[in-house]
């Protein structure tokens, strides 16, 4: 666990199961990723309770109710390289919550995790999430042009990262 104020990032729990499924079958959550899968209560259910995950997967908690999921992929052979992504559940969207929980992310990830670079992308229509990225301090590193066509509007693939520094780092946590 790795907390900071009313915020929480944790491990999977059995219970998360039924959230996840929501998160992975919302329309605005797929609409935003590259693959859309729909899945079962059931498989997700199975997902939840897999050891393998434990690592790349996190829920996020705000004042006990989970808002949220992340998802952090660590770059094989470069364990000091991330790449990450947050799904917020409905009702805690438009909060602010994503620029919290991303500034308690990347304090976890360079004070416990010694991640130095963090990646993360994004579908060019999805403008609220670029404003955000930006304001964090990401930057645009490149884009796949054209990478899918959806709605009938091709949609460029846009590639942000951010370096991490001791600048990252929350005074006020309770560790892992």
């Amino acid at each position: 666990m790795y907390r900071r104020n009313a915020y929480l990032i944790r491990n999977v729990e059995d219970s998360d199961a039924t959230i996840l499924h929501e998160l992975q079958n919302d329309e605005y959550v797929y609409s935003h990723l590259i693959e859309i899968r729909m899945t079962s209560l059931s498989s997700d259910k199975q997902f939840a309770i897999n050891p393998a995950i434990s690592d790349s997967l996190k829920v996020v908690q705000f004042e006990k109710n989970v808002i949220g999921r992340l998802r952090i992929s660590y770059l094989t052979g470069f364990k000091d390289v991330c790449e990450v992504g947050l799904d917020i559940r409905e009702n805690y969207r438009g909060q602010g919550h994503a620029a919290n929980v991303y500034k308690l992310l990347h304090s976890y990830l360079y004070q416990y995790r010694n991640v130095r670079k963090v990646y993360l992308r994004v579908l060019s229509g999805n403008k609220h999430a670029e404003k955000i990225y930006q304001n964090l301090g990401y930057n645009l590193s490149g884009s796949y042009p054209g990478y899918l066509i959806r709605n009938g509007c091709e949609l460029d693939y846009l590639l942000y990262h951010r370096t991490l520094s001791n600048d990252d780092v929350w005074s006020s946590h309770s560790g892992l």
